[in-house]
């Protein structure tokens, strides 16, 4: 076994990762150490696994040590391993750990990194700052990048906040997704499959606003996001194609046709300070308050409209205040989750929305109509 530990040691250093080691450990048929016990039972000699690889590049009696309470004893046995294979060892796994947490902890703490540049094409990587012990994120134009051919050596640095930028995207591309206009103008296939269309935008518009960083990251790389961002505007945009890709939910992505959708995003000039930056024109973020009476009214027009259905297969006369709260239940999916999480206008109570005796039926115009 002496000489497989340190083969093993000495392969590590070799191989990528400890997954490779296990593979070709595995491969070549070496296995753990077998031992067998004075009742004649046996164990071990089976093929090492990622735990008990750990343990061994991780236990210092190789080195003729023991721990014990945290600390490291000269052991009374000999080493196995010299102290330089030991260290070399130790630095990898201990890179190999950081890189895993970075990549777990603050890998997509800046949703739109690689996603946006500014107008010399220099790319806005995340920043922060910290003031009164508040951390405050930012993207910042990456003075270290080469600007493109043609554009302005000496342009500024742009700088904006990264959670407002953030919220922005998101909301602009939920408001496109809840759009049947924009939804219908994609080329079309059949009445079906626009109808199909209209339900996983929407599906996909309340993912965008409700799910954690990671997921929103990820479907607005799949929507192929593009910011530009100038000194007195954003230019925003997703691809046509790869949105329809989405929505038809095809397993192949297909050829970028180059046709692009914009997305709104309103800003003010800020010339102030070192580093010209933006202000967001978006309304900032109200605190979440949910409305019971309005939760409890979507709830009834749900029963409203099982029992209409119930009554017109029985034949049974039909009741027109339940007809008009049965309407109810056919609003956009969005609306409905954003009175759910209580997202919805200041101005949107159980008695406006129970007197919206004509609420279209597109989501879009629902949209508008409700004051969102």
């Amino acid at each position: 076994m002496l000489p497989t530990v340190r083969d093993i040691y000495q392969r590590y250093l070799a191989l990528p990762s400890v997954m490779a080691l296990t593979e070709e450990l595995k491969a070549e048929g070496i296995v753990t150490k077998r031992h067998v016990r004075a009742d004649g039972s046996a164990r071990g000699g089976l093929p090492f696994m990622r735990g008990p690889l750990h343990h061994l590049l991780s236990n210092p009696i190789y080195i003729g040590k023991v721990q014990h309470r945290g600390q490291l004893h000269q052991g009374q046995h000999d080493a196995i391993i010299d102290q330089k294979l030991w260290e070399a060892v130790q630095a990898k796994r201990n890179n190999a750990i950081g890189d895993r947490r970075s990549r777990g902890n603050s890998q997509h703490s800046s949703v739109l990194t690689g996603m946006i540049r500014d107008h010399a094409d220099r790319p806005m990587s995340p920043s922060h700052a910290v003031k009164n012990k508040r951390r405050y994120r930012y993207y910042v134009s990456s003075m270290a990048a080469a600007p493109s051919h043609g554009a302005d050596i000496k342009a500024p640095a742009l700088r904006l906040p990264a959670a407002d930028l953030e919220h922005a995207i998101i909301e602009a591309g939920a408001s496109v997704l809840s759009d049947q206009h924009i939804i219908m103008d994609l080329p079309q296939i059949d009445a079906h499959a626009t109808t199909r269309r209209f339900e996983a935008a929407a599906v996909l518009a309340s993912e965008l606003q409700q799910s954690g960083k990671n997921k929103v990251r990820q479907t607005l790389l799949q929507l192929g996001l593009a910011l530009i961002v100038h000194s007195d505007r954003i230019e925003a945009s997703i691809s046509r194609q790869k949105l329809i890709v989405l929505l038809d939910d095809k397993s192949s992505v297909e050829t970028d046709d180059g046709w692009r959708i914009p997305l709104a995003i309103k800003t003010t000039p800020n010339p102030r300070g070192r580093n010209r930056k933006l202000v967001l024109g978006s309304q900032p973020r109200r605190e979440r308050k949910q409305d019971p009476e309005l939760i409890a009214l979507l709830r009834k027009a749900e029963a409203a409209r099982r029992r209409l259905f119930a009554s017109e297969q029985s034949s049974s006369p039909i009741d027109r205040e339940e007809e008009r709260l049965a309407r109810l239940a056919f609003l956009s999916p969005s609306i409905v989750a954003a009175i759910m999480e209580g997202r919805q206008p200041a101005s949107l109570t159980a008695r406006r929305l129970l007197k919206q005796v004509q609420l279209p039926l597109g989501w879009a115009s629902q949209r508008a109509a409700l004051g969102f």
